[in-house]
């Protein structure tokens, strides 16, 4: 049963696939669809104790997607996505999807999509204002997975849950079914001026799929390595909670986060992380972001954007002698115009480490130009 379970999230690509084809039959009505794409390009450089004696300046490719999605039928939508990233040196799928449209308020999904949670891990890196999301929102959130999820959306409220497979990292484990939950709700909203109030809650419950479980990921300047860890714990579930909210006046921005993680040892030990983001944006030049449901986008209908942000981070892991504690503020400017983007960004961190309940302080800087074309 444990060697069948792996190859689920093969069998339903293949699937979803085929049903794609299918579909596209001219006996289901004309079907519509879009291909788009989209290349990041970063210059990194990066300085201080955080980073050991390699090359601290380092020209790659961030990203290269390739994307199709589109309508099958009148109620059934697919979206088709791949990307490679030199930081992984990884080519995979990204999205790979079916969605149906059972009435007005409700969709089904089934495919490959992203966990429903949080508003920052949801927001996809080529609308980001910033470069990359969050230590905070990194270290507590987790990648695409193969599964079904159900969303309702009214005017002000949403809701959205997911059962999703994951697969064992041990022949010792069984593949397990993460349980994924968002809720949002808009107390404000002036559709004259665009200015608004979002509020939301996410939680995630995931069992274990392996003998260890921790948390390894870089602060900042993702070319050169991960620079902060937690903990290395043994067989546990790991349960985490997000509170999102995020508020709009006069076009200046304000969006943030919270999050708490339990960890459950197998042996009844328990053990808790935190952490938060708390942004600021506002555009110079341009009209300010559209906002739905916790996603921003830039307006494509103006011909120049240009905006400012301004983000600090906080991430605790520490617990038993061991882990990182660890704060960041970034800066960023970005230019866009029509398909192309052109972003500036400037990080600092800083991080107390405890190994073997020796401290150690570490800090860094790293400064990123970004070239992005979009189609």
């Amino acid at each position: 049963m444990h060697s069948s379970k792996k190859w689920i999230s093969k069998y339903l690509t293949i699937g979803i696939t085929l049903s794609i084809s299918l579909l596209s039959h001219p006996s289901f009505g004309r079907p519509s669809y879009k291909i788009s794409a989209d290349i990041l390009v970063d210059s990194v450089s990066a300085d201080g104790s955080l980073f050991d004696d390699r090359n601290r300046h380092n020209l790659f490719l961030r990203r290269l997607k390739l994307q199709a999605s589109g309508n099958l039928t009148e109620k059934i939508k697919f979206k088709v996505g791949s990307q490679y990233n030199e930081i992984d040196n990884d080519l995979d799928f990204q999205d790979v999807k079916l969605s149906y449209k059972a009435n007005k308020y409700l969709d089904v999904e089934i495919g490959r999509f992203k966990e429903p949670f949080s508003m920052s891990r949801i927001q996809g890196l080529s609308s980001g204002l910033f470069l990359e999301r969050s230590i905070a929102t990194n270290a507590f959130t987790f990648g695409r997975k193969t599964g079904l999820k159900v969303k309702a959306e009214w005017k002000k409220w949403g809701a959205e849950a997911a059962i999703m497979h994951e697969k064992s990292k041990n022949k010792n484990f069984e593949d397990s079914t993460p349980f994924i939950f968002r809720a949002t709700y808009l107390p404000w909203d002036n559709e004259v001026n665009d200015d608004f109030a979002h509020i939301g809650v996410s939680y995630s419950n995931h069992p274990s799929v392996d003998d260890r479980f921790d948390i390894d990921e870089p602060l900042i300047a993702p070319p050169f390595g991960n620079t902060f860890s937690s903990p290395n714990y043994l067989q546990s579930d790991v349960e985490t909670m997000g509170v999102e909210f995020a508020t709009r006046k006069n076009k200046l921005l304000l969006q943030t986060e919270l999050y708490r993680q339990s960890v459950a040892e197998i042996f009844n030990s328990n053990f808790t992380h935190s952490g938060y983001y708390a942004a600021l944006s506002y555009p110079i030049m341009g009209k300010a972001r559209k906002f739905k449901r916790g996603k921003t986008k830039i307006d494509e209908d103006a011909s120049e954007t240009l905006e400012v942000g301004i983000r600090a981070s906080g991430i605790d892991t520490q617990n038993i002698g061991e882990g990182d504690k660890a704060q960041t503020y970034s800066a960023v400017i970005n230019y866009f115009r029509s398909y192309f983007r052109v972003s500036a960004e400037y990080a600092y961190a800083s991080s107390d480490t405890l190994d073997a309940s020796i401290a150690q302080q570490l800090s860094g800087n790293s400064f990123t130009l970004r070239a992005q074309l979009s189609y």
